[in-house]
């Protein structure tokens, strides 16, 4: 699914990175669930430009190997600067295999797209398969307990959000966002909580966590309260962390 949407959206997508609410929030949140990743191995799954591999690796971390299917997303990465540290490999995340065991894997915005229930359990899977017995799973994702009607235009942000009724799982849910001068579209998926947690959990995770979106204080410095207010309200997304063991 998120192949062919992405070649034809990679660089306006990427401009959306130097979003207030992307840098402050998104970026805030990830990384205080990621913790200390000095000395650990990170697989980045959907990892698009290598924002977060680049960043990961600057941490600290002494392997990354990012993952994506959209061919314009690596270019993008591979582009983004030569170290021995960091690999990109092209292919689904539901499908990878050999590329041994990690501290974390990182799925910033990856669940969503899986096609169905059963591929996101496929993707689940592959998630597990691929960590350490210690390891963890950090994440953002849709917010499943997002009500429908709740779902609607975040003028501040720059974007609109529709999900098709009834909403069930595999509902399409379709952003439209204004970036670099140009209005561009995508869409992911709607799964309820029950659904992720079942995929998990057939998986071999013992812990799920749903977490929360927090504000960087420094947010506040860049942009007044009310700016950050809708979204935080009613946020379109949410985090998620999973380990193997309880």
């Amino acid at each position: 699914m998120a192949a062919a949407q992405y070649d034809s959206i990679a660089e306006a997508y990427e401009a959306t990175r130097s979003s207030p609410l992307r840098r402050h929030v998104e970026g805030f949140t990830l990384r205080r669930l990621l913790g200390d990743v000095r000395g650990r191995s990170v697989l980045d799954l959907g990892c698009g430009s290598g924002i977060w591999a680049r960043e990961l690796r600057a941490s600290g971390a002494t392997r990354v190997v990012g993952v994506d299917e959209s061919p314009a997303m690596l270019d993008q990465a591979r582009r983004g600067g030569q170290d021995p540290g960091i690999e990109y490999h092209l292919g689904r995340a539901q499908e990878i295999s050999g590329l041994g065991r990690f501290d974390l894997v990182l799925g910033a915005y990856l669940l969503h797209y899986a096609d169905d229930s059963d591929d996101l359990h496929q993707l689940c899977r592959a998630i597990a398969a691929h960590l350490r017995p210690d390891g963890r799973f950090v994440g953002l994702n849709e917010n499943p307990d997002q009500a429908a009607r709740a779902c609607h235009a975040y003028p501040a942000a720059g974007f609109s959000k529709y999900v098709e009724l009834p909403r069930r799982d595999g509902s399409e849910i379709t952003y439209q966002m204004l970036a670099a001068g140009r209005l561009f579209s995508f869409d992911v998926r709607h799964f309820a909580r029950l659904t992720y947690e079942r995929a998990l959990r057939d998986a071999g995770f013992m812990r799920i966590e749903w977490v929360g979106l927090a504000l960087d204080p420094a947010g506040l410095a860049e942009r007044p309260a009310a700016y950050w207010r809708e979204y935080l309200d009613n946020p379109p997304v949410t985090a998620i962390h999973c380990a193997l063991q309880p």
